[in-house]
């Protein structure tokens, strides 16, 4: 097996080549559990970056029980930019990512999941050149693929067009980016709060954080690859089990500043929890599940509760209505 703490406790694992080393530029965020079959491709995709300045990878592994940790340690004995963080109990997924965000020594901190991948060689480049440019900016993030668990393209994700400005009024009512792909100024977002760790939400909690000093902005086309897998924080999750964590993480966001920045931050957030409920009912729902999250999404919202929930509920009743008789289209 690959090292493990004696403990129980995290461990950190240095190569006597990287340990107290100076002049790190972009320290990588890798969280990892139960990886073994993807951890490989997303260390070497950023192993192949062409970038000319120093790169770390932190490797934060969650107690995976599979073969996750060896394959990282065997890669580890071959390139000195590899750091290994292990755990002999699990943390969790904000907690695990904390842990590596802690260990960050980079100007710039970028996160990659272990089952997730870059596919532009320059991206690293890329975003640093744009970075160093602008000091208004604390981020940057592309464009995706999505992949299937075998890495087949389903489609391409574009979550903002190239130049696209976010500030943080635009993290209120959900997450507009795509965290395969963004990188941070590790001055600020490099203290991971104790909030945070109530959500497996971390990339947006941390994006949140570091938009109260600067701007993240779009700055390519599709640049990484995220994996959905059964087994993903989000993309293992059923429909409802996501809206309830989509609001959930608004939620604590909302008690610690969003309805600060504005004043309509609950209503964003209802607005969104909506569209997507619309989505997935039309494409993923039983009727059980449409009326429970109809429940959730109502009573979440501010104001009007039993006129929403009444409203969403018969949204719901008609919905089904058509498709039994046969309809393909909703309104």
């Amino acid at each position: 097996m690959g090292p493990r703490s004696d403990t129980g406790a995290p461990t950190v694992v240095y190569n006597d080549a990287n340990e107290g080393e100076k002049g790190v530029d972009i320290s990588v965020l890798m969280t990892t559990f139960n990886h073994e079959s993807y951890i490989e491709q997303a260390i070497k995709s950023v192993l192949s970056q062409k970038f000319d300045g120093h790169i770390e990878i932190i490797v934060a592994d969650d107690a995976s029980n599979d073969d996750t940790v060896d394959r990282v340690a065997r890669l580890q004995a071959t390139d000195s930019r590899i750091r290994l963080c292990t755990s002999e109990r699990r943390l969790g997924v904000s907690r695990n990512f904390a842990r590596a965000l802690s260990y960050a020594r980079g100007t710039y901190v970028a996160i990659l999941d272990g089952d997730d991948y870059w596919t532009d060689p320059l991206k690293c480049q890329r975003q640093v050149d744009f970075l160093r440019l602008h000091p208004e900016a604390v981020g940057s993030f592309e464009a995706v693929f999505i992949v299937d668990q075998s890495g087949n393209t389903v489609h391409e994700h574009h979550a903002a067009q190239v130049g696209t400005v976010l500030s943080q009024i635009d993290f209120v009512a959900g997450y507009p980016l795509t965290s395969q792909t963004v990188m941070l100024r590790r001055r600020a977002c490099e203290v991971f709060p104790e909030w945070g760790y109530a959500t497996p939400c971390q990339d947006w909690v941390i994006s949140w954080i570091a938009c109260a000093s600067g701007v993240i902005v779009c700055t390519g086309d599709v640049s990484g690859a995220y994996r959905r897998s059964t087994a993903g924080v989000w993309t293992g999750q059923s429909p409802r089990r996501q809206i309830a964590m989509f609001l959930h993480a608004a939620t604590l966001l909302n008690e610690h500043g969003a309805l600060a920045v504005a004043p309509d931050a609950q209503e964003r957030q209802y607005l969104a929890a909506y569209r997507s409920f619309r989505h997935y009912v039309d494409h993923h729902f039983s009727l059980i599940d449409a009326l429970a999250i109809a429940m959730i999404i109502s009573v979440h919202s501010r104001g009007s509760r039993v006129r929403r929930l009444v409203e969403n509920s018969m949204w719901v009743l008609r919905t089904y209505a058509s498709r039994t008789l046969g309809r393909t289209r909703f309104v």
